[in-house]
């Protein structure tokens, strides 16, 4: 299998493409070695002697990738994408918990503040091109913006913690009580994002009666909603796992240099 992976891995393909690949160049290579193992009637040497007339790797991939169109490496690039903002956001295994927090947390903070960013600059051209003065300092944003990037910050922040958290207590926990693990941790996350709308609430209104007063609809439409939308989530990215686990097979292969 080696051999195969290390003619394919390198292709500009996407996975799909790249799997008939590697189907197809083991079973010629299984082919090979069968004859040669009724030759000589040794293994290992029947292997040697197969891989060699298999071809070299770098050569195999060079021939490959001739074939390669336009799509198959638009394809490749989509993945690649898709696979760094997997990374990016997902918690990876054997990787702690305060880890990926850390590191998803700023990245979502840096996304946020890069839009507020923007939007200051959108604001600022606006003034500047309509001929109204325009404070060059953040004064001039009211606190309902100031209220609502820091509440789609830590709103964001939380859902994708819920989102990881409630996936591995699922599917990636060895606990007995897993289940139990994943219904507190539902209740758990939803709480936190009652309090989460709540403070949102309190940075519009500024007014606390206002918000026991709102309390109860905002604390009933999350927990109608955030666990169905957390167990939904996770139950797609079981799905996606399994479904790209014949794609994992090769490419968790570990090839000599």
């Amino acid at each position: 299998m080696k051999a195969v992976e290390r003619a394919v891995r390198p292709l500009p393909a996407g996975k799909t493409r790249k799997l008939a690949m590697r189907e197809e160049l083991l079973g010629h290579l299984t082919a090979i070695y069968n004859e040669e193992l009724n030759r000589r009637q040794d293994e290992p040497a029947a292997l040697s002697a197969a891989i060699e007339r298999f071809g070299d790797p770098p050569n195999l991939s060079r021939e490959l990738a001739s074939s390669l169109g336009w799509r198959d490496r638009w394809v490749w690039l989509r993945e690649r994408w898709a696979t760094a903002i997997d990374r990016t956001f997902s918690w990876q295994r054997g990787e702690s918990f305060a880890r990926f927090a850390l590191r998803s947390g700023a990245v979502i903070a840096a996304l946020n503040l890069l839009f507020f960013l923007l939007v200051f600059v959108v604001v600022w051209l606006d003034g500047r091109l309509g001929g109204d003065r325009f404070d060059p300092t953040f004064a001039s944003f009211n606190r309902y913006t100031f209220t609502l990037f820091a509440s789609m910050a830590v709103g964001e922040i939380a859902l994708l913690w819920a989102i990881q958290s409630t996936y591995h207590a699922a599917f990636r926990s060895d606990r007995p009580r897993r289940w139990l693990a994943v219904t507190s941790g539902l209740a758990g996350w939803t709480a936190l994002l009652v309090l989460v709308s709540a403070a949102f609430w309190f940075g519009i209104t500024l007014s606390l009666e206002s918000v026991l007063d709102q309390l109860p609809r905002i604390a009933l439409c999350t927990a109608a909603t955030l666990p169905l939308v957390l167990l939904l989530t996770t139950w797609a990215t079981q799905h996606a796992v399994q479904q790209n686990r014949p794609y994992e097979r090769w490419s968790r292969l570990e090839l000599d240099q």
